[in-house]
């Protein structure tokens, strides 16, 4: 009040002529009730709520068709920027897979083509229930030929995953990791959730050369994007794929835990991808996400 309508506590209506708007969040109740209280203890002033997509905003002002105005144009003003906003978003994800399609066309035959990289996701039943954008996931090579270890967050879940081309070879590996964290409790292994900040530490390392953008929940597509390194990087020692050789479709083994309670899922859970072709820069597939049911 003291910045926009008052000078020393008192009313000032030359201080600030077009209506104020003050943003809360659309539950707010109390915080908003604190504000209309406020605005009727000065004399003249005047106050509308105008609702958005977003937000609920309390317009004050000395006059009182201008605050009415303002109230009533809200919504559609949010609405647009909003809009506005997406488009934007969006826009600029593309242009980082067109960037990364560029890399891949300028290397040719020289480049290997490989799931590893990094992956902006999308989700139409957790971006529609949870109002996040840009959940993330990096698959990264392992020392065992044919097998990938993915970290992920989208939003209300994060974990880690294998991937395998071969579901046996998966359920092997998995197997063999879990017999290990029973014989030894002090040992972790990549579905240790522990394991978890190590995971993001080494996808960091492995595949800042790409990233890229996909589309998860029960169902899911994406595509990579080309980060700011100047060159792929390869761990030495690694015999490099064929771009023939590499398989399309690959079976998931994941577990997570919530990002707001915190509560753990122990129990692995299954899904597949299927790249789209053999450059390896889009994919579509399913995850089985029944540890989270939508509000």
């Amino acid at each position: 009040m003291e910045k926009h309508l008052l000078t020393a506590g008192r009313p000032d209506k030359t201080k600030t002529i077009a209506p104020v708007g003050i943003p809360f969040d659309r539950s707010s109740s109390y915080r908003v009730g604190k504000m209309r209280e406020a605005a009727q203890e000065i004399k003249g002033l005047h106050s509308a709520t105008g609702y958005g997509p977003q937000t609920q905003t309390i317009f004050l002002g000395w006059d009182e068709e201008a605050v009415r105005q303002a109230a009533f144009d809200h919504g559609d003003k949010e609405a647009a920027e909003t809009r506005a906003a997406e488009k934007q978003r969006v826009e600029g994800r593309d242009k980082q897979h067109q960037k990364y399609l560029e890399f891949l066309k300028g290397k040719g035959r020289q480049m290997t083509c490989s799931p590893a990289g990094r992956y902006i996701v999308d989700c139409d039943e957790i971006e529609k229930e949870d109002d996040v954008k840009d959940l993330t996931l990096d698959i990264n090579e392992t020392d065992h030929d044919g097998i990938f270890s993915v970290g992920f967050n989208f939003g209300i879940l994060e974990g880690v995953m294998l991937i395998c081309a071969d579901k046996g070879k998966l359920d092997e590996y998995a197997s063999r990791l879990d017999a290990d964290e029973e014989s030894d409790e002090g040992d972790t292994d990549e579905f240790d959730s522990s394991d978890e900040e190590d995971m993001e530490d080494d996808n960091e390392s492995r595949v800042d050369e790409m990233s890229g953008e996909s589309n998860l929940g029960s169902g899911m597509r994406g595509r990579k994007r080309k980060s700011q390194a100047s060159a792929p990087r390869r761990e030495p020692g690694k015999k490099a794929r064929t771009a023939s050789a590499q398989p399309l479709q690959y079976f998931i083994k994941f577990r997570c835990r919530e990002t707001g309670e915190g509560q753990l899922y122990p129990e692995a859970e299954e899904g597949t991808l299927r790249f789209k072709d053999k450059r390896m820069a889009a994919f579509s597939g399913k995850v089985d996400m029944a540890v989270w049911a939508p509000r």
